[in-house]
């Protein structure tokens, strides 16, 4: 519309150059923008551009969780970058997806596509839940003073090792990544070769988690975060297709709240 309008006050002119004077100043920059783009590009080496590499698009597999998550959440749990995550879902917006889109799928990196699927059901579970957190109520017959005590027994200390990530170390000790950021008061997952990190192994894991029922059998309730391979390394002498044995399980896939017969 404004062209024909400028192609009207220039008297019927119609190149580019003789409507210029009339076309509103928004308009008239488009020509010369590209030309001066097509001149540089036909002439990068006289004026010392030099081309980058081109960035390879990540490959990637989508999947729902069908709920609520923070895209931070997803990365702890997983291991996944977050830098990746939001690009791949450029539609999430602040890192968190709402309850009112929670059936959009994410896109994932297809590497880690294999590990989310094997552990969907915790993770699914874990992507809103906020930290494990002890409450009086959950800790039967304990003391403060036998609390602490059991936590200075089973406190460790673990150095980093070249190509350590928290995701590996937390499965090693049987404990969340959260919980290894809140004992060494880490605000990334970011860590060093070389680091000292304090471990206090099992212990907000096992509290109030493992009974004995009344037939005799000793069971635990599985936790946020957990996974076979972890509650295996929970309990000594235990291993993970000793556990889908005694509860006749054909996949991995556990849920917190679940019970599991462990001896």
């Amino acid at each position: 519309g404004n062209v024909r309008k400028a192609i009207r006050r220039s008297g019927g002119k119609k190149t580019f150059w003789g409507i210029y004077n009339y076309l509103p100043k928004e308009t008239r920059s488009y020509v010369p923008q590209v030309q001066a783009m097509l001149y540089i590009l036909n002439h990068l080496d006289e004026h010392n551009f030099h081309p980058e590499d081109p960035t390879y698009v990540v490959e990637y597999e989508k999947i729902r969780f069908d709920r609520a998550l923070s895209l931070d959440k997803l990365a702890e749990l997983t291991n996944l970058c977050v830098a990746d995550l939001k690009t791949l879902n450029p539609a999430i917006k602040d890192k968190s997806l709402p309850e009112s889109n929670k059936s959009m799928a994410l896109r994932i990196p297809k590497s880690k596509m294999s590990y989310i699927q094997q552990n969907l059901a915790w993770l699914s579970d874990s992507l809103n839940n906020a930290p494990l957190m002890l409450h009086a109520s959950s800790i039967e017959v304990q003391s403060v003073e036998k609390l602490a005590q059991d936590i200075k027994q089973n406190s460790t200390t673990y150095k980093v090792r070249s190509g350590d990530v928290l995701g590996s170390i937390a499965q090693r000790h049987g404990v969340t990544v959260t919980q290894i950021k809140s004992w060494n008061n880490l605000s990334s997952n970011l860590i060093r070769v070389g680091q000292t990190l304090k471990i206090n192994s099992g212990i907000a894991g096992n509290i109030a988690s493992t009974k004995t029922n009344s037939s005799g059998q000793t069971t635990y309730t599985v936790q946020p975060g957990d996974s076979l391979w972890i509650i295996s390394r929970k309990h000594e002498g235990l291993t993970v297709e000793q556990i889908k044995r005694l509860n006749n399980l054909n996949s991995n896939n556990i849920k917190p709240g679940q019970k599991l017969i462990i001896g």
